[in-house]
């Protein structure tokens, strides 16, 4: 079917998505939900091959609360939502078929994904909102968007972009699940550092597009935070076991 021709298409998972997160791992933050979901938008911007690829993180706070701890007279600013916006291939239709398809192994050859990342998600957060404008095949502009929760994928739309629309997806999570809200405040800083440990490997390989982060205030670029740590020159020695090739880094 002709992308031009998606207007009448929607997608369901077709499973008990509940069901399918009773099955997944348990989580402790809302951190391997927000690792996971720029883990896509790595994989996106790798996918699009665009020299001037990059990831926004902006962490949105509510109003300052008293600390839940009893006998602690610390307030902070909890988490209201998290936006990931890229600029990489965006929801195509075959990535938007993938997106609903139970345990999808569409990227798992270049990546080795198990196409579950995304059922993290909604371990800490009790909706997620997408909008991505991409190109089509054909070269036509599309903007798709959905909303994803435990009900399923929902209030979906897709229309024809203006052209002078900008080729990105955003990822907006939304209300923390209880027990996954931290009860002190999170920093621009902190972020940065948890990404750069989180994907360490393609940060000294220079695998990652340029990445900031944005929260209360302070915006970080995790790309320059990890140039003053004098990690980019690292020894790199491949060698090879059977047929499988390794890197050793030092």
């Amino acid at each position: 079917m002709a992308e031009s021709n998606h207007k009448q298409k929607s997608k369901i998972m077709k499973a008990n998505i509940p069901g399918r997160l009773s099955k997944l791992r348990n989580i402790t933050s809302y951190k391997e939900a927000l690792l996971e979901a720029v883990a896509n938008s790595l994989q996106s911007c790798a996918i699009s091959g665009k020299q001037d690829a990059e990831i926004f993180i902006e962490i949105k706070t509510k109003d300052r609360e008293e600390s839940a701890r009893k006998g602690s007279s610390k307030f902070y600013f909890p988490i209201d939502s998290i936006k990931i916006i890229d600029n990489g291939e965006g929801f195509t239709e075959e990535n938007f078929e993938s997106f609903g398809t139970m345990d999808s192994v569409h990227k798992a050859s270049r990546f080795g994904c198990k196409g579950i990342g995304r059922f993290l998600w909604l371990k800490a957060f009790k909706k997620v909102s997408v909008d991505s404008v991409y190109l089509t095949k054909s070269g036509e502009k599309y903007h798709r968007h959905f909303d994803f929760s435990i009900n399923d994928i929902e209030h979906q739309s897709i229309k024809k972009a203006d052209e002078k629309d900008a080729l990105k997806t955003t990822i907006l999570l939304q209300s923390l699940v209880d027990g996954m809200q931290p009860k002190r405040d999170v920093t621009a800083e902190e972020i940065v550092f948890l990404l750069i440990a989180h994907f360490l490997l393609d940060f000294v390989n220079g695998n990652v597009p340029t990445i900031k982060v944005l929260c209360s205030g302070e915006c970080l670029s995790a790309n320059d935070v990890f140039s003053r740590m004098g990690m980019t020159e690292t020894k790199k020695q491949t060698f090879k076991i059977e047929d499988y090739e390794f890197e050793f880094i030092q």
